[in-house]
């Protein structure tokens, strides 16, 4: 669930309700991001400039401070935990050491100045701000000489995209500096979100004709979907027709992100949410139309993972890790709440998806994106996020949960194990080489050459391959320690008296991380699963996420526990909802 006030929660459950939704996508670059090497300000202590570069361009919480005129006390603010230092639980980026004056002026004007360990191309700069800034000066220097200059005034907008005179097109730059120059509203500081290097183009509630966002999440992590987006955009203006020389088709290309924004007012201004976050797949312009299918990043974990260890009574936090790490992918947030949970065994050469997906099976976690796009991993077991009163409740088809109530489940034995075992041996020419085992789990620290020769070297061991570079043409021979797998199904009932009719009444389980120690324990989640499969329509709430444990308030004035499996949302007042 997305943190939000008391008083948001009650507009989204009302039906007088004033929203829109726009979506934004942009061209930037992110490696401009991890090119920076270093970030220099006059800030507050409580704020913090790292945060200006980590992907997160809005806060949903209004801090209390000093500022005059500012501060309605209801839920809607938030205290600084600790003004004398950052603490990692406040959603503060950079706020300016001191306050500008009666005129929107300051007495020094603030500064942000980012270092960059590489070559910049010139690029235009969107800027995210937590309240306007009225005016600021955006400087690039390369070699400390200033190449170009950006001077935004009278701005309204919290989101600034620069502009200005054209550039030759083989200006770079190493440093960038911004400097804060006036307010929108006397006696307040710079809130300044997010930077990113590059233009974003925004669609408005207007010209979206048509929209379809389907969240999922597999209760059990018997498979691991992705999200998907559906959007049809009015092009009347033929802004995206292919024979226009001035299209804007060039603006778009595959894995582009594209982020999807509801507005809901709330007291006198609307408020800010996303409804998710995905990457462009395909998109074609017809008939003044321009459709756009995407999904999260998900779908696009598609890569081989060879990288599994053997893992022998293993933090599952740190299998998780070691698979991000070897794509090097960082969108992912591990619940704290795995912290204890261990696991043996390996995961074979199969896709990123599917390695992320038995991971989480074998510790009975879950797999969803976060509204923000983030991959997370966790448990449902929360507090109740949201109850659905009759009143909220429209269409409902509540049906029996038809899942199988017997599970064939394997059970994988790693004590057969040979010493010494050879595991590879070929000629190879000069180069580096990724090796895959014929035969495996091998324990990777075991994993060493037959004999000795300096032609070649193990650059990195893995349970079903490793990587070596080979100086010069010679014969690899490699031994380890091999683990000889052993499985056999074991049959888990709901109840002693379940009675089979038909192989199709079984669910069949197939994972190398379940070992004894933790079979029991999964079939047990897996038969543990609702009774009711809920299904009806409800207002829009956009604070509510799949995985989030709900209320849903029958008609017989009860109140049953489910959670989400599947949120649909449109560009109407309602979304529909499955769980169970």
């Amino acid at each position: 669930m997305i943190k939000v006030s008391e008083a948001y929660k009650q507009a989204s459950s009302s039906t007088e309700r004033k929203s829109y939704i726009i979506a934004r996508y942009g061209l930037y670059d992110k490696n401009a991001k991890n090119s920076i090497s270093d970030i220099n300000s006059t800030l507050q202590p409580f704020s913090d400039e790292e945060k200006t570069i980590d992907e997160e361009r809005t806060s949903n919480y209004n801090y209390i401070s000093c500022e005059p005129n500012r501060v309605i006390l209801n839920d809607g603010f938030y205290f600084i935990q600790n003004k004398n230092k950052k603490q990692d639980l406040q959603d503060i980026a950079y706020w300016s050491n001191e306050l500008s004056n009666e005129n929107k002026l300051f007495a020094t004007n603030p500064k942000i100045i980012y270092l960059f360990s590489n070559d910049i191309e010139f690029t235009e700069l969107t800027l995210h701000f937590q309240e306007v800034c009225e005016s600021f000066i955006v400087r690039y220097y390369y070699k400390n000489n200033l190449v170009a200059i950006r001077n935004i005034t009278n701005n309204t907008s919290t989101q600034i995209t620069t502009n200005g005179s054209s550039v030759l097109s083989n200006v770079v730059f190493d440093k960038l500096e911004i400097e804060f120059v006036k307010t929108r509203v006397p006696y307040r500081f710079i809130k300044f979100n997010e930077i990113d290097f590059g233009i974003y183009q925004k669609f408005t509630n207007s010209q979206i004709l048509d929209l379809d966002i389907i969240d999922e999440l597999s209760i059990d992590s018997s498979e691991l979907s992705s999200n998907s987006l559906t959007l049809v955009i009015d092009d009347e203006n033929g802004e995206y027709d292919v024979l226009n020389p001035n299209n804007k088709l060039r603006y778009l290309q595959e894995r582009q992100e594209i982020t999807i924004f509801h507005y809901l007012k709330v007291g006198e201004k609307y408020q800010e949410l996303p409804l998710g976050t995905f990457l462009l797949k395909e998109f074609k312009a017809k008939n003044q139309k321009l459709e756009l299918q995407a999904y999260d990043d998900v779908y696009f974990m598609n890569q081989l993972y060879y990288g599994s260890k053997y893992y022998e009574n293993e933090e599952i936090t740190k299998v998780l890790e070691d698979l991000f790490n070897y794509f090097n992918y960082t969108n992912y947030i591990i619940d704290k709440e795995l912290q204890g949970i261990k696991i043996s065994g390996y995961i074979p050469r199969v896709e990123f998806r599917e390695a992320l997906r038995l991971i989480a099976e074998s510790g009975k976690c879950v797999v969803a994106k976060t509204r923000n796009g983030e991959t997370y991993i966790f448990k449902t077991y929360d507090p109740v996020s949201k109850t659905f009163e009759r009143k909220i409740i429209f269409g409902e088809n509540p049906v029996k949960n038809l899942y199988n109530n017997v599970i064939d489940i394997l059970e994988y034995n790693y004590s057969n194990v040979q010493e010494n075992f050879e595991i590879y041996n070929s000629t190879m020419s000069v180069g580096q080489y990724v090796i895959l085992f014929e035969n495996y789990p091998i324990k990777q620290d075991t994993i060493e050459k037959i004999e000795e020769n300096n032609n070649y070297e193990i650059l990195v061991k893995y349970a079903t391959g490793c990587v070596i570079n080979v100086i010069a043409e010679t014969t690899i021979k490699l031994k380890g320690t091999y683990i000889k797998e052993m499985s056999a199904v074991q049959r888990i009932k709901k109840s002693n008296e379940q009675k089979l009719s038909t192989d199709y009444a079984i669910t069949k389980v197939d994972n190398h991380l379940i070992t004894r120690e933790n079979l029991q324990e999964i079939a047990n989640w897996k038969l543990s699963r609702g009774a009711i499969k809920y299904n009806f329509e409800t207002l829009t709430i956009p604070y509510l996420e799949v995985g989030d444990t709900c209320e849903y308030q029958t008609k017989y004035n009860s109140k049953n526990t489910f959670i989400p499996t599947r949120i649909e949302f449109s560009k109407s007042i309602l979304q529909s909802i499955e769980g169970e």
